[in-house]
């Protein structure tokens, strides 16, 4: 659950962070075999522990807040799976501004999945595209996911 800092404002905790992650595609070579469905999260905690280099028990215990210090070791090897940067795990701003935007990104996945009518008329009536430029956006942010998963390194 999320905490307010000093300013009022709020930020995710650990167990938001990792969670996030948890729900988030990983790259292709890790995910043979792995569902989507919420029914699956044991198993998809075995196979993001296997990939970062951690114990699943571990993984599991700061996704459900029982653990909340991992070691800079784990932080880093999670970072690396993901292509993030460390920082993600920390209270700073930094973390809280990836966390809100693999939030964007993970919702953004979502509704291309799921709706991508609406995706268009988000498109055409938010940022005032017109049907074809609406098109041209899911294209292009087709070709980034399918960029990234490729395993594309990113830029700092």
């Amino acid at each position: 659950m999320a905490i307010k800092d000093e300013s009022g404002a709020t930020s995710p905790t650990l167990q938001d962070k990792i969670n996030m992650l948890v729900a988030l595609p990983l790259p292709h070579e890790h995910v043979s075999g792995i569902s989507d469905s919420p029914d699956s999260i044991g198993e998809r905690i075995k196979v993001i522990a296997k990939a970062a280099g951690i114990s699943d028990s571990l993984l599991n215990a700061l996704r459900l807040g029982r653990r909340d210090n991992p070691t800079k070791v784990t932080m880093q090897r999670l970072a690396d799976l993901y292509d993030i940067d460390p920082a993600y795990f920390t209270d700073g701003p930094l973390g809280t501004e990836i966390y809100r935007q693999l939030q964007l990104l993970q919702t953004m996945a979502e509704i291309k999945k799921a709706y991508t009518p609406q995706l268009k008329i988000a498109f055409r009536d938010h940022f005032g595209l017109s049907a074809r430029g609406a098109d041209a956006a899911l294209q292009i942010l087709e070709q980034l996911r399918d960029l990234e998963a490729g395993g594309g390194s990113r830029e700092p």
